[in-house]
């Protein structure tokens, strides 16, 4: 057997480079890992009666090539130097460009003020519950940092965020944490303000849906509440004329309009204001369909499209109004051809007069005709949870099916934020 060869002073400098290079390689974070396999375990166990029951009625489960697993994204349209681009019937969403920020749990809500401030929260309530974290961008989500909230936000739920142009945030729930700088340093606040929003809201102020009992899931019937710019406090409720508000806009209009959507005796109704609060102009926008509903309204200029949804985002009617919400015309009844029996999110005008909305089934739509028909967006455009808009344009929730998310000013143009 031949001797080995003699180590060389070479042999020895890539030894110790490589050993060296071992120990900078930072470790898995298991918890987070251990974290995100529970949620898809739940995923699946949820997933798995009505997938087997589509099987044995249709057969045909295997012949859907749009529905890759979890962390396979589909191939991209191309692989610029900048990062991948995924394409698709005039949608395209940037990949990503450079390292990502990893925050703790599930991301649930974002805010951007404008297309380079942009904060988003999320919750950690599963294997290891951790306290809520609260992560801030200066570049358009290139780049983030991450503040922990109290530790009396370990694994709460039914929070949000708000987010206000000069940096000042709360994040509200039973209890409101506030912070004045950005979110680098937080504070407890006070419970969520009680009695009437006296003189209702001035600009600037935001205005979010309080279901019945505290509950996220608790349907119609919300309590519209105001939150004040200036006091960075839950100023009380807005009387809105007897609705059950179902959904509040996140933002107001252009022309200073702000939009609610509910029933009134059962029928659905959207209704806008524009005097702060103290009247409100209400549209009904019956479907034949008939039963429990609820109105979300996107505006683009002089477009506005308000959008019939059922109690589980069954899509029930959609309507259209050419004047800024004086008089609709409805477009489509029940289901629209070609659309998603149900809608998530919010629906979306885009700038070259379409209609993009999100389905149930993680696929993106787009209308051409005011919303009388659909079809859903080919090419390369990963899954999409939900579109959901934000006071200075749109976010898209569960890329891939995953914690991925994007951003856009237009609805058009998206860019995979550099974090999850």
């Amino acid at each position: 057997m031949p001797e080995p060869e003699a180590r060389t002073p070479l042999d020895a400098h890539l030894a110790r480079g490589r050993n060296d290079l071992l120990d900078r390689i930072e470790q898995p974070p298991l918890a987070r890992i251990r974290h995100r396999a529970a949620r898809r375990r739940r995923r699946g166990r949820g997933a798995a009666g009505g997938a087997l029951a589509a099987l044995a009625v249709t057969g045909t489960l295997l012949l859907h090539p749009w529905a890759p697993a979890a962390d396979q994204p589909p191939p991209v349209a191309e692989a610029p130097p900048g990062g991948p681009v995924y394409t698709g019937d005039g949608i395209t969403i940037n990949g990503l460009n450079g390292p990502v920020t990893s925050v703790p749990g599930t991301i649930v809500d974002i805010e951007f003020t404008d297309p380079d401030h942009g904060y988003l929260l999320s919750v950690c309530v599963d294997v290891e519950p951790c306290p809520a974290s609260v992560a801030r961008t200066e570049d358009g989500g290139g780049t983030w940092q991450v503040t922990e909230l109290p530790g009396t936000t370990r694994g709460r739920t039914g929070m949000d965020l708000l987010a206000f142009p000069d940096g000042r945030l709360a994040v509200t729930g039973d209890t409101a944490y506030t912070s004045v700088d950005g979110g680098r340093t937080w504070r407890v606040g006070a419970p969520a303000g009680t009695g009437s929003a006296a003189g209702g809201f001035q600009p600037g102020d935001r205005l979010r849906g309080q279901p019945p009992g505290g509950s996220p899931d608790g349907g119609c019937g919300e309590t519209v509440r105001v939150w004040r710019a200036g006091q960075l406090a839950d100023g009380g409720s807005l009387p809105v004329d007897g609705i059950s508000v179902c959904w509040v806009a996140p933002d107001a209009t252009a022309d200073g309009g702000w939009w609610i959507g509910g029933t009134r005796d059962g029928h659905p109704v959207a209704a806008v204001t524009h005097d702060g609060g103290a009247n409100w102009t209400e549209t009904p926008l019956d479907t034949p369909d008939g039963g429990p509903a609820t109105v979300r309204v996107a505006v683009l200029g002089a477009r506005v499209y308000a959008v019939v949804l059922g109690p589980g985002g069954e899509l029930r009617g959609v309507f259209r109004s050419a004047d800024g919400g004086r008089n609709f015309t409805r477009t489509s009844s029940g289901v629209p051809v070609g659309g998603p029996q149900r809608m998530t999110g919010d629906p979306v005008p885009l700038l070259d007069g379409r209609l993009l909305l999100s389905g149930a089934d993680y696929g993106w739509y787009v209308s051409a005709d005011d919303g009388h028909s659909f079809a859903r967006a080919t090419g390369s455009l990963p899954e999409v949870g939900r579109l959901a808009r934000t006071d200075a344009g749109y976010v898209a929730y569960d890329l891939f099916d995953t914690d991925w998310v994007a951003y856009s000013a237009d609805g058009s143009t998206w860019r995979k934020l550099q974090i999850r």
